[in-house]
């Protein structure tokens, strides 16, 4: 069974979906996913997102 979990801060909302998204189709561990990893999500999406849009 999956414990969902509740976003701390208002703008979590769109980063849970995301990583749910994110860990369900790379078959991870949904347990992994919690508040205190929500900054380093975040973090990790927005280098992403940058690399890709800089072609870095």
């Amino acid at each position: 069974m999956i414990q969902s979990l509740l976003p701390i801060f208002s703008g979590d909302c769109g980063m849970f979906v995301i990583k749910y998204c994110d860990f369900l189709s790379w078959n991870v561990d949904l347990g992994k996913i919690s508040n205190e990893a929500m900054h380093l999500f975040r973090l990790k999406l927005t280098v992403d997102l940058l690399q890709g849009c800089y072609n870095i």
